[in-house]
């Protein structure tokens, strides 16, 4: 498992409560070599200018002196869900963080995981997408396709719902009615009500396929 301290991760839903404190800002930290707790620390180290800056100061001032209970204990509860499960928390910018995630304009500052992280460092990534009722014959195109991907080397990402990014990722073996898995896949899912589960519906939904 790779997992940060409780109290980085805390740190880091602290400043991620800020409002209008989102992943761009996040990167401008990482950009300057600061932390979460260091501008916890002290709110003077933001480097964010203008008046957008001024009222970030303020409001991780008035966080910190508030009191950060509320987020360690989200942490701590986090941290024990992780390890129940063998999963993975990434943080921003850290080691183990899916580089192609972290050049988008949205890297999230902190990422839920399941499965080999390997598979998140491959650039050579596409997604299948579209409609959820999808006409067969092009049911049969996105499996083409998703078939030719994964020879090549490219991990399929998909948001696990139903229709055409299914048929992206699997394959159906129409004589013995299974699904069957082509190569690699990344699913992305909300994190926080999915992590909470003891048992995740997308994680029931793909045993329920592949079994």
């Amino acid at each position: 498992m790779r997992l940060p301290d409780e109290k980085t991760l805390a740190h880091t839903y602290a400043l991620e409560s800020v409002k209008g404190f989102g992943p761009q800002k996040f990167r401008e930290l990482r950009d300057r070599g600061l932390t979460a707790s260091e501008v916890l620390a002290d709110p003077s180290r933001l480097p964010t200018g203008g008046k957008r800056g001024d009222t970030f100061r303020a409001e991780i001032a008035r966080l910190a002196s508030a009191g950060l209970e509320v987020f360690e204990q989200r942490a701590a509860r986090q941290l024990e869900r992780a390890r129940q499960h063998g999963s993975h928390i990434l943080l921003h910018g850290e080691g183990g963080y899916p580089p192609n995630l972290w050049a988008s304009n949205n890297p999230v500052p902190v990422l839920y995981a399941r499965g080999d992280l390997r598979i998140l460092g491959n650039r050579r990534a596409v997604a299948c997408v579209g409609s959820r009722k999808i006409r067969d014959e092009y049911k049969q195109r996105q499996r083409d396709f998703a078939t030719f991907a994964c020879r090549a080397g490219f991990v399929v990402v998909s948001g696990f719902a139903l229709g055409d990014e299914r048929s992206g990722r699997f394959s159906h073996d129409m004589a013995k009615g299974e699904y069957r898995m082509l190569g690699q896949t990344v699913i992305v899912t909300i994190t926080e009500k999915h992590w909470l589960l003891p048992w995740p519906l997308v994680e029931a939904q793909l045993r329920e396929l592949i079994r």
